[in-house]
């Protein structure tokens, strides 16, 4: 598992590859012996400097996929994923 400070940068570092826009390697390169608990916990940190900058959380996105879609994906478990959406901000800035 990996240590609360790699955690810590890892997940402030994909905040601000976000507000940047170029894209970082994916965790699995970077960092080869990720569980899937480093990935929710990277995860976590992520999102919570997307909501300290003022964003909102609007909704959550749940992937659910059958044991065969799994298994041809390659997928262990089914994932779930926060997700942090800024619509109000977004649009009150475009004035809609």
């Amino acid at each position: 598992m990996l240590d609360i400070a790699t955690i810590d940068k890892t997940g402030k570092a994909m905040y601000a590859r976000l507000r940047e826009l170029p894209t970082m390697p994916p965790l699995s390169v970077q960092f080869p012996d990720l569980t899937i608990d480093d990935a929710y916990n990277i995860s976590r940190e992520f999102l919570s400097h997307r909501t300290i900058s003022g964003e909102k959380i609007v909704g959550k996105r749940i992937a659910v996929t059958s044991p065969a879609v799994e298994e041809m994906q390659g997928a262990q478990e089914n994932m779930i994923v926060d997700v942090a959406l800024d619509l109000l901000k977004e649009k009150e800035a475009s004035g809609a």
